[in-house]
């Protein structure tokens, strides 16, 4: 699948007149991936001789590459169907949270009224990818490669069924749409509309360079955080510490998706969706 990604991807670029690809940023990327995958050869000859694996289970070495050289496909992936131009869907998105009775400017204000719940809900909505490389680390380390597995699949077809389907949503999010000068002041700049520079220089005509390591995210609709924090508990189940842990974070991350990643709450509502079912086909 992650070998499928990046040929699609280098097709798309090379039938594109407008985007092309900052090639020194892929090549760290597999750089990194490659260091993981001569280290588990190492370790196949060490203890087998052969470099021919000894079950049909891949290790956590091989799984935790395929994470490296997934995660920045994706975001990839993300921006180029973002290029297609989708008219933008802020005025649906919003139609809709008014139908649910949702207050966006209530629930913001409420969270920035709290110095403890704006560092609490930031630090928890920036460190997603971190916390997913952290977890499949450790599941590597700790040799539970079912886990691992369990936990790589299915954040890449929550991923994958997010992006795709968020290219038809695309949106200038809530942040841009609701907040006035009082309520943003209560936040880091930015917040909630970082993104918007990248998302209207892909739906501009101008030529334009994508570079895999400095891509924010652009899926509004669904919300893929919502999705991930889901998913970091699921694959935690079982232990009581780490499941702790886990539920902190994800309910720190979903508070924080209506203000940083500048989500409506319908966003929300679609990622938890793709999430329980990815959970219940994985069964």
């Amino acid at each position: 699948m992650t070998l499928g990604l990046y040929g699609s991807i280098t097709v798309w670029f090379f039938l594109s007149e407008r985007l092309s690809a900052n090639l020194l940023s892929f090549s760290k990327i597999w750089a990194v991936a490659g260091a993981l995958l001569v280290w588990e050869a190492i370790a196949r000859l060490r203890r087998t001789g052969t470099l021919a694996p000894m079950n049909d289970n891949p290790s956590g070495r091989i799984i935790f590459a395929h994470v490296v050289l997934t995660i920045p496909a994706l975001g990839i992936l993300n921006h180029l169907l973002m290029s297609l131009n989708f008219p933008l869907a802020d005025d649906l998105l919003s139609g809709w949270d008014e139908r649910l009775g949702f207050n966006w400017l209530g629930y913001v204000n409420t969270i920035g009224d709290s110095y403890f719940l704006i560092h609490f809900t930031h630090y928890t909505y920036s460190l997603l990818i971190i916390v997913l490389l952290i977890i499949a680390l450790e599941r590597m380390l700790a040799k539970d490669h079912v886990r691992c597995q369990e936990f790589f699949t299915l954040y890449l077809y929550s991923a994958l069924t997010a992006i795709v389907l968020a290219c038809f949503f695309p949106s200038r999010g809530t942040m841009d749409r609701y907040a006035d000068a009082a309520t943003r002041l209560k936040f880091d700049a930015g917040s909630g509309t970082a993104f918007i520079k990248q998302l209207l220089e892909l739906r501009s005509s101008d030529p334009l360079v994508v570079d895999p390591l400095h891509l924010l995210g652009l899926a509004e609709f669904p919300s893929f955080h919502t999705a991930a924090a889901i998913l970091i508990v699921y694959c935690c189940r079982g232990d009581l510490i780490r499941m702790a842990f886990a539920s902190t974070f994800a309910v720190g991350m979903i508070a924080g998706t209506p203000i940083y990643g500048g989500h409506y709450f319908v966003d929300l509502i679609a990622g938890a969706g793709i999430a329980f079912v990815a959970m219940m086909i994985s069964q």
